[in-house]
């Protein structure tokens, strides 16, 4: 999920071609306004939430609110295609990937990243 930024520069479609060429395959979603919406504090008492109290696939919008999350705790949600200083942003969402106590994790998508930045600068297209 590209911010605007990195949009410009087809940062996830470059990575999407490239897990595509050694079948590390990737879905292109969208960051949108409602994610952050999401994630805006309800109460003078907090600024910003991380989640609900639901699973992401019980969440609409699930696994996008994350990347609106870590964009806004971070501030990179100033950096945009408005901004005076726009820095190229891309989610990536892992979690699938992620391991649980005691279960072996997977790495994806490290061999797209590998295909992406890594090959070209050893040779391999």
């Amino acid at each position: 999920m590209d911010n605007g930024p990195a949009r410009l520069k087809h940062v996830s479609q470059e990575l999407q071609m490239s897990g595509d060429r050694i079948s590390d395959l990737a879905e292109i979603s969208t960051v949108r306004k409602e994610d952050f919406d999401f994630n805006k504090g309800q109460t003078e008492y907090e600024d910003i939430l991380q989640c609900n109290n639901l699973p992401s696939s019980a969440t609409p919008r699930g696994h996008q609110i994350p990347a609106a999350f870590l964009s806004m705790a971070s501030g990179l949600d100033k950096h945009g295609l408005d901004s005076d200083k726009p820095l190229p942003f891309t989610h990536v969402d892992v979690a699938g990937s992620a391991a649980e106590i005691h279960v072996q994790a997977t790495a994806a998508p490290l061999m797209m990243f590998a295909s992406r930045y890594v090959l070209p600068r050893v040779g391999f297209k």
